[in-house]
């Protein structure tokens, strides 16, 4: 039976992004339960717990950095992420799974070149590279060289929880909002929203996520600015069953990122049938596809057009069914299957 060891230190924190893609894909592993293949989870010491006892775990431990044990043997190992520092020594098979480069956006100067280094290593040392969207993976080729052949791209899913019907009505003097979900960091670009509600006067906006350095107070400023400090609602992080309502009750989401390797909220936006409002970067517009709506550029005015004139097509009857069949392209189900098969193949290769 093959033994795949999945690397899941990000799951100290299951709300980050590459937390919730280490809880789903172990999920939707555990619940294919192939025959052929054993699943050894490598988990933070506050989730030895988290995947019951279906799996093998390995605890984490930071010394693990310097001196991967001998003991947690696998034949293939799966890095989740590419900043990992937890892989075993040389002779096991290594699929890393790239999310992003926005570290080209964040970094200059030497720490760019220090990340790029770091990165472009890992990338050697793999045996067979998974990038989330067709996106990341043009950016592999431009940044370090690559081809077509030398990644495969395997897609997220719909994390989304659904709760109880009763539990999402809204109340009855709500105004209609428009909702930005994401860590609060400059490269998701939540600040220019204010701008655009200057000119939805009818509407607030709601920026749902845990805060990220001091972003919080530029949205803040730049809603004071623009008149706008009233009607934008920043209540920090939030939990499933509040997120799922507030992704109900929206009048639709709206995602100005600059860098994002596949966007979540969106596909969990669409899964709902309701309208997601995107900028053109990164992955934007291959996961919305042509069922969402797109900015040319961040003028406010601009911004609000789309909005409004993307409210009202959404509102026919055929938009819904739309959005929905676009999200379901994504799947946890498929990603597992996926992996699975990678995970054969360099099994095969290594003999």
């Amino acid at each position: 039976m093959l033994q795949a060891g999945l690397e899941m230190e990000k799951l100290s924190n299951l709300h980050t992004g590459l937390g919730m893609f280490c809880r789903n894909l172990g999920a939707s592993l555990l619940e294919l339960n192939p025959k052929d293949i054993h699943f050894q989870f490598y988990l933070p010491p506050n989730r030895l717990e988290l995947f019951g006892k279906n799996c093998q775990i390995l605890p984490q431990k930071t010394w693990h950095r310097w001196s991967f044990p001998r003991k947690y043997r696998t034949d293939v190992w799966h890095c989740l992420h590419q900043d990992s520092p937890y892989f075993p020594a040389d002779g096991i098979p290594l699929l890393l799974t790239v999310h992003d480069l926005n570290f080209m956006q964040k970094y200059s100067g030497w720490r760019l070149e220090s990340r790029k280094r770091r990165l472009g290593k890992m990338l050697e040392k793999s045996a067979a590279i998974v990038c989330i969207s067709k996106a990341t993976g043009r950016h592999l080729e431009e940044v370090f060289g690559l081809s077509t052949e030398d990644y495969r791209v395997v897609y997220n899913g719909n994390s989304l929880r659904h709760f109880p019907a009763e539990r999402t009505v809204s109340q009855p003097d709500m105004k209609p909002f428009l909702l930005c979900l994401g860590v609060l960091s400059p490269r998701k670009n939540a600040h220019v929203l204010c701008g655009m509600m200057a000119h939805l006067p009818g509407m607030n906006l709601i920026i749902a996520g845990p805060q990220h350095g001091d972003y919080q107070k530029k949205i803040l400023a730049e809603a004071h600015r623009m008149g706008v400090a009233d009607r934008v609602i920043l209540p920090g992080e939030v939990s499933e069953e509040e997120k799922y309502r507030l992704l109900m009750q929206m009048e639709g989401l709206v995602f100005p990122s600059l860098a994002e390797g596949f966007g979540l909220p969106v596909v969990e936006a669409m899964s709902l049938g309701k309208p997601v409002f995107l900028s053109g970067f990164g992955s934007m517009p291959e996961i919305g596809g042509a069922e969402a709506f797109y900015w040319e550029n961040f003028d406010g005015m601009h911004m609000a057009e789309v909005v409004l004139s993307g409210l009202r097509k959404a509102a026919l009857p055929e938009a819904s069914a739309g959005l929905k069949k676009q999200a379901a392209l994504f799947s946890w189900q498929k990603a597992a299957l996926d992996y699975c098969e990678i995970y054969r193949s360099l099994l095969k290769r290594s003999f």
